[in-house]
């Protein structure tokens, strides 16, 4: 027996069906900027000198250890960003040489995937397949 306080099934399931959309809609619980799923960061050792360029690339707690890459070849790493203010710092030596430089920054890398050409002059980046944009060392 169905009291007048009970609804059909129908109805309740239509109303799930919109509460649903206007979240998706509104973006109802999320921000807009909500950090992607992983970042992936691709290291190219472009050093004209042909020496192997080491590197050490770590953020706030967690250190990816040390890696040697041969001229002409690269290194990948791939994390989650967790943060709006996430950043992977890194240190880059050949020869008597050593810079550092932030490989990623959440607050200026937009983006999801980072291409990195290491050259003595400093580092020179793509996000996502657009421009290359060159940075001095830090």
């Amino acid at each position: 027996m169905r009291t007048s306080s009970s609804l059909p099934k129908s109805v309740v399931s239509l109303s799930m069906i919109i509460v649903t959309l206007f979240a998706f809609k509104f973006n109802v619980g999320y921000s807009d900027d909500t950090p992607p799923a992983s970042i992936l960061v691709t290291i190219n050792n472009r050093l004209s000198n042909g020496e192997e360029l080491v590197v050490d690339c770590k953020d706030q707690n967690r250190d990816l250890g040390v890696q040697k890459i041969p001229v002409n070849q690269d290194s990948i790493f791939k994390f989650t960003k967790l943060s709006s203010n996430e950043v992977y710092s890194c240190s880059f030596d050949w020869g008597n040489e050593s810079h550092g430089f932030d490989i990623f920054e959440a607050s200026r890398d937009t983006g999801s995937v980072f291409n990195w050409n290491i050259r003595e002059s400093g580092p020179c980046g793509q996000a996502d397949g657009g421009a290359t944009k060159c940075y001095q060392w830090n």
